[in-house]
Parts: structure tokens; C-alpha cells; sequence
């Protein structure tokens, strides 16, 4: 396993973790490590900033994202604090200008 193969929206089990983590961004690459943001599945604790070594790697277990037709019901783009996302501002009409 190399550090390319985790994905967001993948689930890591590992003895590092006290739970099952869901990978809430992409995962930054470095030089044999990957950095991910991570939320645990039962408690929605978040640990942000987890770098993994290609030997972590080792240990890990990946429950890879779900694809197919029904992957949009999976909320895999997760933010931070266990919160979809912020959706963008649309702008506001001004009533003076009508």
C-alpha cells in the first residue's frame, strides 16, 4: 500500500485509533507520508493535521469510499466539525437598484 492509495471519503481502522476514521479532505502527499483530516464514524470526534508514514501504512485497514449510483447518498465530503460543507453566497438584489 503506498500513501497515493487513501482517498477522501475512505474509511481507516488501524490500532492507532481508538474508532473507524473517516478521511474528510484529500490527502496531501509528501515525501512517504500522506496528511489527512480525519472524523471518527461512532463519535465525530475530528483530528485534523494526521500525518501517516508509508509505515503506518502498513497497518492500516482502508474500507475504500462507496461509487456507483447510490455513492451520493454518502455523505463523503465532510467538513471539519462533522458539517456539510458551506454552500456559496449568492448575491443579494438590491431593491434600490429596480
Amino acid at each position: 500500500m503506498t500513501v497515493q492509495t487513501i482517498r477522501q471519503g475512505d474509511i481507516l481502522k488501524t490500532p492507532k485509533f481508538d474508532e473507524p476514521m473517516r478521511v474528510i479532505n484529500e490527502p496531501r502527499v509528501g515525501n512517504g507520508y500522506v496528511l489527512v483530516d480525519l472524523v471518527g464514524i461512532r463519535t465525530q470526534s475530528f483530528r485534523g493535521g494526521v500525518f501517516l508514514t508509508s509505515a503506518d501504512l502498513q497497518n492500516i485497514e482502508i474500507e475504500v469510499r462507496e461509487t456507483g449510483p447510490d455513492a451520493a447518498m454518502i455523505p463523503a465530503n465532510i467538513g471539519a466539525a462533522g458539517r456539510p460543507p458551506d454552500l456559496p453566497v449568492l448575491p443579494q438584489k438590491n431593491p434600490a437598484s429596480s
